[in-house]
């Protein structure tokens, strides 16, 4: 036979029986393990996107132009034609001399004609960065919650390079100049003042390849 000892609870979880014969009964979510419902178990999706201009850099000579000891950090002087009386380009051919000034107008450098490039007057291509967190919280006994979660850095970087091209630079901090793109090497020469351009060859941006990278973080926090 089975007797009704009390009504009306949502939850029945457990039954205590005390030796005078009486019984203490508990529900789930009231001081004992919790409902597993839908709103306890909170799932939590998010994605994060990042557009913005591209950070500014300088144009500067891979050698030591000014021969203070560093290299790589002077900016570059832009001439106003193969016959500008400041430049020595007799180390390159007319070939190159010409890819050399059309690299100067295509790039934006001919605005600076006859004098120099200032510093972080150019700026990097448009960035698109988005990335993704995933969290799932899970109740255990009493109070206490596990939570699981992945935060998926540069995750539209996983997805397509193309459409998100995020990427950090590594900056150079040589006299100041930070972000820059290295076009060849020159030199003064101290006889006639004049700055003797031996090769033309403008790099691409140095990127840090680790931070450029996407990264993927899984771990558990419990709280109670």
């Amino acid at each position: 036979n089975f007797k009704t000892i009390v009504t009306g609870l949502k939850a029945p979880w457990e039954v205590l029986f005390l030796p005078d014969g009486q019984a203490l009964v508990d529900e789930r979510g009231l001081n004992g393990a919790p409902a597993l419902t839908s709103d306890a178990m909170e799932t939590l999706v998010a994605l994060a996107y990042e557009g913005r201009s591209g950070t500014p850099y300088s144009y500067a000579y891979s050698s030591d132009l000014n021969q203070d000891g560093s290299a790589g950090n002077d900016l570059v002087s832009v001439p106003t034609g193969a016959s500008d009386s400041r430049f020595d380009l007799s180390s390159l051919s007319a070939t190159q001399v010409q890819s050399m000034l059309d690299f100067i107008s295509s790039n934006g450098l001919s605005k600076y004609a006859g004098s120099y490039a200032p510093k972080n007057a150019f700026y990097q291509p448009w960035i698109n960065k988005l990335d993704l967190k995933v969290s799932q919280e899970i109740p255990l006994h009493w109070n206490a919650r596990l939570k699981l979660y992945a935060d998926f850095t540069n995750f539209g970087s996983f997805v397509s390079k193309s459409l998100f091209n995020y990427v950090l630079r590594a900056p150079s901090t040589s006299n100041d100049v930070f972000d820059r793109r290295l076009v060849g090497n020159a030199s003064i020469d101290n006889a006639t003042g004049k700055i003797k351009v031996t090769s033309f060859a403008p790099g691409d941006f140095l990127i840090d390849n680790t931070m450029s990278r996407w990264r993927l973080q899984v771990g558990a926090t419990l709280e109670f």
